[in-house]
Formats: structure tokens, C-alpha cells, sequence
């Protein structure tokens, strides 16, 4: 697999080569990464000149789509009104706007900077009374849902247990019942086979009701859920209720989650690739739970990763990793909470502990101050904290402090957070710190075990200046346990980036535990290949390991093949690794290989091939389809019988092929994000001569699992034409309606005559049809159903009106 797909890599990027014309020969594609307020939404299209310094112009389509998911919009109205009906728009055009667009040429990445004003905090009106006009879009469905199936095995081919290894499926399912946004109850298990291959072990997942309030920017859970908690809070399975209001997002069963400082949650369990300057450094097999990003990331250097999660529906979500996340100031008066009440849970599906009540309020005293507190309680245990952010011309600090007493034992914990961009030597310099202190007895009432950190203290630090397509880094990560096994280490690192090759080095030192600090340097080349092709050497002295990588960005269209594979080599083994993801019209499917022999006694071969298919079946408004897994709703498309052997393809905003019907019926389309306007398109080709498809198109604003139905086409794609006539010649110049006899749902038809008295009437049904002129019937006609496109219903002769 591995050869194979290098192999295809190298052929797809030299079949993506943009042509050359007079117009573009000095332009390169691109996908770079859109970034809104440090928070990455996407990857989208960009030319660039040879120097890599000039961005020439973006992809308007994917990048109004990216922006909606986050912007309001009146807030992009401007951008709206600057881009108007192109595909594409030069990147100067996108000056004086409300928000600023630049492109970063030294991490070759689109940034956009907005105010809290113009984010979605702005459209909340907490009376209600912005609710969302939905009479523009279409309906949701009163009652609909599905159910994801997914099939994953494993082979070990190294090692005592070589062979073929549990199969696993995973079931994942919801329904979704009533009017926008509706209520959604969502379930699962994992089947897991036995050892001995005599069946399935049954591990049953989480059952959960939600409901969201959109003009509130809020939303209620009850069953088996995971509190909303912030800071230092604790957080655990809990039976009970739940209501949390986030203002940047509506997002009840995003996988990746913020949990606590330098922590996510990780709802289900998901492959993690983290990813330094392009290129692959680690990948894990990361099941539920929460992580610390020093664990994930690795200290040396407090590096800026992005984090490629792929869940075990074969979903994919983006993030970064930073410990630099210092809230977002709230506008004056407007508050962030979450309160939660229920049984904690011992995270096998039984809820045998304490009865917890957990809570927390951000509120913003005017537009540059926010406060919050938190606390919470159980069987006499508790933790209370508190917070200031304060948006100073020096930049936002953050401030948190945090109590607890857990079994007896009294605990304390501290943080500083510091944020600061300005201006240096012609280029942007950005700083960043993150400090806290935590004593050994701190703890929250979720704890199963009586508190014991082994952490002290921990610092980062780093500042980032750029200056066109050149850079430096200066970063580093310092921390004290009681152990003895703080994992530390800085770095100053330089990069250049042009339009297709980048070169970035390291130096610096790191030290494990209480060894001696050693000295460390690294150096990188990436090199574009096409429009998402790409090549990374890097060599590190520790352990004097090297990797070659070549990769082929993901593009969420029907039929896309990506993926990548890595050669590696340090003191202690050697191989390759690789990944395939094949991006279906009804199914996901994921392959990774690892293949690597050990150097020394003391580790063993890791030899192992996993393959995951998975897909989804779903209904709405009465349909059937079969698709790929969404990650929040659907809309199901569905053509008529009418439009024969005609190909129908689904498109969203962006031009995608994103679902097509066929022998398994309607095309199942996930939809990729909620609360935001979304369209999807429908064509087909060839049409029966004379058909009028109409307007085949999903304009929807869906919840959180919103699903749909779509019809292509119709019964009524009949012209009916013929004269009418009196006694004494044509009957020229009248107007009037057409209406279906006995069918009181059928929506008249206009008609007019012309000079001879000819009329057409469309979109006809078989059936019989009177004309009329006001309350007076003019004449009938009949559609026979053999009948087909134009129908000639010949000369009628009628009494002058």
C-alpha cells in the first residue's frame, strides 16, 4: 500500500498542474490553511506569485463558505458586496473592509481578523427576537434521522499476537423530531469481537437528548452527557441535565473539544496525526477521554501543531494546539455560562457515584473587562474559581485562580495568560505566555482518587516575528514536578517560505527529568507539489532521526483519493508508515500501515495494517438514502423517475461533488456545518427534451441535525400547446390561468396568445386541464401519461370571452 500510494501521489500532482496561459503563467495554486482569530476553519485556494511573496487572487465560493460558519451575515455583507458574482478575486481587492484579510506568506496561510463585534456574538438579541427568518429556506424534516455503521480491522504482522485481531463495529445513531432546530436523540454502541472469535462484546455508548436555542446561543442536554465545565473545573460521564450558552458556536457533538488549560476531550475514540511545519510527527490511536497537549505535541520548542483528527466514522476535523488560548473578551453586558446536575458516572455506562452540581458565568463589564466564577460540589467536596480578562493596550490578560477541598485535602491552582501582537522592525511580532501553578492536593469532585499532581509549576513562551515570506521563533516550554520527570526544552528557529519551497532550522535544548540539558538542532525542507501535493524532508539530532514525507491534502468531493507516506529512521528503528483516505459518494474508507523494524532488544517491531469502512443510512420526508457518515445533518436527493437515464449530481457552494444517485437509490449528502445558510445544487444531464427541471436546490439554515428532502424533477415537466380559435379567427392578445380539474394542490399555470392565437402552457401533470379568464372557462385540454416534452393539444375552438 505504501508504494502504491506514492505512486499515485506523484500521478495526481502532476495531473493537478494548473495550465499554463498567458493570463496565469506567473500564478501558482494552492491550498493553503484560513484562519479566522487564530482559530482554523479550512483550507481553500490561493495563486501566488513565483516569489511566494504576492498572493495574486483566492476562492471567493470557499472562502464566503468558510467565513459564514463563524461571521453573521451582515458582518460579510461588505466582503459580499466586494466579491459580487465572481468564482474567484484578487487579494488587493479585499482591503478596507470591516475585518482584515492577509495572506501569511511565512506559514503560507490566509488570516482573517475580526473584532468581537462582527463575530457571531453580534446577531444574539437575548429577548429572542433574532431568531433566524426561516420562511427563505426550506423546511426541516418533522421527523428524520439514521444510523452510521462502521466496520474497522486490524492485522498485527510482528510479535506473539500476530494475526488477524478483533473485528470492531461501531454504530452511531440519531433522530431528530419537530420544527427547527428540533429535538435530537443520539445513541450508540461498539460491537467488539471476543478473543476466542465466538461472537461480540456489546459496549454500549452514551444515549443523549439536546435541544438548542439558536437566538440564545445556548443548548440544553439531558441523559448521559459530559458537563460544560471551564478553567480548572473537573469534568467527568454524568447522568443529568445540562444547559450551556457559547456564543462561538452551537455545537453539542463536535468530537474535539477544549478541556480545562492545555487540555482536550476527545468524545469518541479517533486517530490523532500531529503535524509541525507540514510535516507528520506523530500518530496516535487516542481513545474517549481528556489529553494533555504536552503529551500529544511534545514540548520542544511550545510548537504551534495542528491536530488532523479522524474519529472512528471515519470523520475528519482540523485543530490547533496551542497553550496559548486566552478567552475571548465578551461585549459589555453579555454573558457565557454552563451548569450542569446529575450522577457521576465511573465511565463503564454505570453512574454509582456522588450527586455533582457544576457551574460557571462569564460575563463582560464593559467591552474591555470580562468576570467569571465557577463551582462546583459533591458529597462535601468542591472547587470554586474565578477569572479577570483584561484587553489592555499592551494586549488581553488573563488571570484565573481556583480552590478546592477533595477528600479532606485542601488544594490550590493558578494561571496567567498574556496575548500580544504589534509592530517590529517593518514585520508582525506576536507574544504569548502561559503560566500557572498547581499545589499537590488540588482536585475537583469528579476525581475518583484523592488528588496527587505531580506537576508544579509549567511556563510557556513564545514569540513569533515575521516579516514577508522570513521569520523567527523564539519559544520554550519550563516546567516543575515533584516526581522529578518535568519534560523541558527552547528553541530559536528561523523559516523562509516561497511559492513552492520552504526551509525551516532549530536550535536549542531539551532535558528529560533531572538528565542533563542536551543540545538539539533540526532542519526541514517542504516542497509543494500542485495544489495539494507535498514533500518534507527533516532531520533532527535527537536521536539522530530523519524522515522523507510525501503527502496529498484531503478535498471533501466524491471519488477523492488522499493520504500520505513516511519514511523514518533514528537510533532505535526504522520503517515507513502510510495513510489512505478514499473519499466516497457512500462510504468513507481509511487504511493506515505501519512497518517498522526495532534497532534495539528493548523495542519491538511495530508491524501493523488497519482498514476502517464506514457509511450512514438515513431517512427524511418519506426518503431512503445511503451516504457517508455526517457530522451533523443531511439532506437526501432524490430523482424522479421522469428524468430517465439522465445523471444527476449534488454540488455545494464551492462547485464539489459532494453526492450522486445510482443503484442504491437517492444521494445521502452530509451536511458540514449548522446554524449557517447552506446550499446544495442539483443537475442533471441529459434532460428529456423539453423538460423543465425547475430550481432542484437545498437552500436550508439547519440545526444541529437538521435533515432534509430534496426532489429532482417531477411529473410535471410537460408543454402543452395548441391555438384557440373562435368563429371568426384566432383568439389574440388574451391572458389567463390554467387549472388542473380535480387536483386543488395544483398551483395555476399562467398562459397568454399571440397574434394567430397560440398558446404553451408548462410544468403539466397527465390529466384534464381547464383555461379560464377570471371565473369564466374558456376551454379544456387533456395530458395523456404516455404523453412526453411538447404536446400538441391541436386547434380548440372556443366562444369569444
Amino acid at each position: 500500500m505504501l508504494f502504491a500510494l506514492a505512486a499515485f501521489s506523484a500521478r495526481a500532482t502532476a495531473a493537478e498542474a494548473p495550465p499554463s496561459t498567458s493570463a496565469t503563467a506567473t500564478l501558482s495554486e494552492i491550498e493553503v490553511p484560513l484562519v479566522l482569530n487564530a482559530t482554523l476553519l479550512g483550507e481553500l485556494s490561493v495563486r501566488v506569485d513565483p516569489t511566494g511573496t504576492q498572493p495574486g487572487d483566492v476562492d471567493a465560493l470557499r472562502l464566503m463558505t468558510l467565513l459564514r460558519r463563524s461571521m453573521p451575515e451582515q458582518s460579510l455583507a461588505p466582503l459580499t458586496q466586494r466579491i459580487g458574482n465572481r468564482a474567484r478575486v484578487p487579494l488587493a481587492e479585499l482591503s478596507g473592509l470591516p475585518f482584515t484579510i492577509e495572506f501569511d506568506t511565512g506559514n503560507l496561510q490566509l488570516l482573517v481578523t475580526a473584532s468581537t463585534d462582527l463575530m457571531r456574538v453580534s446577531r444574539i438579541d437575548l429577548s429572542g427576537s433574532d431568531t433566524p427568518d426561516l420562511s427563505g429556506y426550506q423546511p426541516q424534516s418533522r421527523f428524520a434521522g439514521g444510523l452510521a455503521i462502521a466496520a474497522e480491522q486490524q492485522w498485527r504482522h510482528s510479535g506473539p499476537s500476530a494475526g488477524r485481531e478483533p473485528l470492531r463495529l461501531t454504530l452511531d445513531g440519531f433522530i431528530t423530531a419537530g420544527p427547527f432546530p428540533g429535538i435530537t436523540l443520539r445513541g450508540g454502541a461498539d460491537l467488539i469481537e471476543r478473543t476466542d472469535r465466538s461472537g461480540f462484546a456489546v459496549v454500549r455508548n452514551p444515549v443523549r437528548a439536546s435541544y438548542d436555542l439558536f437566538d440564545q446561543a445556548s443548548h440544553l442536554t439531558a441523559g448521559e452527557i459530559t458537563p460544560p465545565t471551564t478553567g480548572f473545573q473537573g469534568s467527568g460521564p454524568l447522568l443529568g441535565f445540562a444547559v450551556a450558552r457559547d456564543f462561538s458556536a452551537i455545537r453539542p457533538f463536535e468530537n474535539v473539544r477544549p478541556a480545562a488549560r492545555g487540555f482536550i476531550t476527545l468524545d469518541r475514540r479517533s486517530t490523532v496525526i500531529v503535524e509541525v511545519n507540514g510535516l507528520e510527527t506523530r500518530k496516535l490511536l487516542l481513545e474517549p477521554g481528556r489529553y494533555e497537549l504536552a503529551n500529544i505535541t511534545g514540548p520542544f520548542g511550545a510548537s504551534l501543531a495542528r491536530l488532523y483528527i479522524e474519529d472512528d466514522l471515519g470523520r475528519r476535523e482540523i485543530t490547533m494546539a496551542s497553550f496559548f488560548t486566552a478567552a475571548t473578551l465578551l461585549g459589555d453586558g453579555l454573558s457565557e455560562f454552563g451548569f450542569s446536575v446529575g450522577k457521576i458516572g465511573s465511565g463503564s455506562g454505570r453512574y454509582n457515584g456522588p450527586f455533582v452540581a457544576s457551574g460557571y458565568l462569564r460575563w463582560g463589564a464593559g467591552n474591555q473587562i470580562t468576570l467569571g466564577g465557577g463551582a462546583q460540589f459533591a458529597d462535601g467536596n468542591w472547587q470554586t474559581s474565578g477569572e479577570i480578562i483584561w484587553g489592555t493596550v499592551l494586549g488581553v490578560i488573563r488571570l484565573q485562580g481556583a480552590l478546592s477541598h477533595v477528600e479532606g485535602q485542601a488544594g490550590r491552582s493558578a494561571s496567567l495568560d498574556w496575548l500580544h501582537t504589534t509592530e517590529l522592525a517593518q514585520g508582525k511580532l506576536n507574544l504569548a505566555l502561559a503560566a500557572s501553578v498547581t499545589s499537590r492536593r488540588f482536585g475537583s469532585p469528579f476525581d475518583s482518587l484523592p488528588p496527587d499532581n505531580d506537576s508544579r509549576w509549567r511556563i510557556d513562551a513564545r514569540a513569533d516575528w515575521q516579516r514577508g515570506a522570513w521569520g523567527l521563533i523564539a519559544a520554550g516550554s519550563f516546567n516543575g514536578t515533584r516526581s522529578g520527570s518535568a519534560e523541558q526544552g527552547y528553541s530559536l528557529t528561523g523559516y523562509w517560505s516561497g511559492q513552492r519551497l520552504s526551509l525551516t532550522a532549530s536550535a536549542g535544548a531539551s532535558r528529560f527529568g533531572a538528565g542533563r540539558w542536551a543540545a538539539r538542532a533540526s532542519v526541514g525542507i517542504s516542497l509543494r507539489l500542485g495544489r495539494r501535493g507535498n514533500l518534507s524532508l527533516r532531520g533532527d539530532s535527537y536521536r539522530s532521526s530523519g524522515s522523507l514525507e510525501l503527502a496529498r491534502y484531503p478535498r471533501d468531493e466524491i471519488g477523492d483519493l488522499s493520504g500520505r507516506v513516511r519514511l523514518d529512521r533514528d537510533d532505535r528503528r526504522h520503517g515507513a508508515t502510510g495513510s489512505l483516505r478514499y473519499f466516497g459518494n457512500r462510504l468513507l474508507v481509511n487504511a493506515d500501515q505501519d512497518w517498522y523494524s526495532s534497532a534495539t532488544p528493548d523495542l519491538p517491531d511495530q508491524r501493523f495494517t488497519r482498514l476502517r469502512l464506514a457509511t450512514f443510512v438515513g431517512f427524511a420526508d418519506g426518503m431512503f438514502g445511503i451516504g457517508r457518515p455526517p457530522t451533523y445533518g443531511f439532506a437526501i436527493f432524490k430523482p424522479h423517475s421522469s428524468l430517465g437515464s439522465a445523471k444527476v449530481l449534488v454540488r455545494d457552494e464551492a462547485g464539489f461533488k459532494v453526492g450522486r444517485p445510482g443503484l442504491l437509490g437517492p444521494a445521502l449528502v452530509p451536511l458540514n456545518r449548522s446554524f449557517s445558510p447552506i446550499e446544495l445544487t442539483a443537475d442533471a444531464d441529459p434532460l428529456p427534451a423539453g423538460y423543465n427541471i425547475g430550481d432542484p436546490r437545498l437552500k436550508a439554515f439547519p440545526g444541529s441535525a437538521s435533515a432534509y428532502g430534496v426532489r429532482i424533477g417531477s411529473d410535471a415537466w410537460r408543454i402543452a400547446s395548441g391555438f384557440l380559435l373562435t368563429p371568426n379567427g384566432p383568439l389574440a392578445g388574451i391572458a389567463g390561468t390554467v387549472e388542473k380539474i380535480g387536483d386543488k394542490k395544483f398551483e395555476k399555470r399562467l398562459f397568454f396568445t399571440n397574434s394567430a392565437g397560440r398558446f404553451a402552457v408548462d410544468q403539466l401533470s397527465p390529466g384534464e386541464y381547464r383555461m379560464m379568464i377570471g371565473e369564466h372557462e374558456l376551454a379544456r385540454f387533456k395530458v395523456d401519461p404516455n404523453a412526453k416534452g411538447m404536446i400538441d393539444v391541436g386547434k380548440i375552438t372556443v366562444a369569444r370571452p
